[in-house]
């Protein structure tokens, strides 16, 4: 309405018929369309963005789990180096008959887990977020790992040679 009134002032007897017909009736049918269309490109923009931001969340939510998964790895080597240099020494004198029992193994385990929980407080939280309540049962499986890692390999038997 508003397009009418301003064509109306500012019609001059030297426009002509056509510029006025333009400026008149399709002038506003114009101006609506790209307004609509404005409007939906911007809605476009907007859920572009908070598609991004929500990309970023995740990804800084993945990379908070991975360091804390590297660190916890880390921290399951230095707690194995730590216990060898501490631990062994008792368990070889534990193991004078020639058997470890259950208890003992049983023992040095949860030493190991409970000086692995000693991580700090928001890589253990990025942990039990990721893991839940099966938490020990992955830093016991790092302390397997970093274990078997640190053992000296078996020499195999060299196969006999017919």
């Amino acid at each position: 309405m508003l397009f009418l009134v301003l064509a109306a002032e500012t019609a001059s007897p030297t426009q002509g018929p056509l510029l006025t017909a333009f400026v008149q009736y399709l002038l506003p049918i114009i101006m609506t369309g790209l307004s609509g269309l404005l409007g939906w490109a911007m809605t476009l923009g907007v859920n572009w963005v908070k598609a991004k931001a929500d990309g970023a969340k995740a990804g800084t939510a993945q990379q908070k789990a991975l360091h804390a998964v590297s660190v916890a790895s880390e921290g399951a080597a230095a707690v194995v180096a730590h216990l060898n240099a501490t631990v062994v020494d008792r368990m070889k004198a534990a193991a004078a008959d020639g058997v470890i029992t259950a208890e003992e193994a049983a023992k040095v385990k949860a030493d190991a887990l409970a000086e692995l929980k000693k991580l700090p407080a928001p890589i253990l939280g990025a942990l039990s977020g990721f893991f839940g309540g099966s938490l020990d049962t992955y830093l016991s499986g790092l302390i397997e790992q970093h274990v078997t890692k640190q053992k000296a390999p078996a020499a195999s038997p060299a196969p006999a040679v017919p």
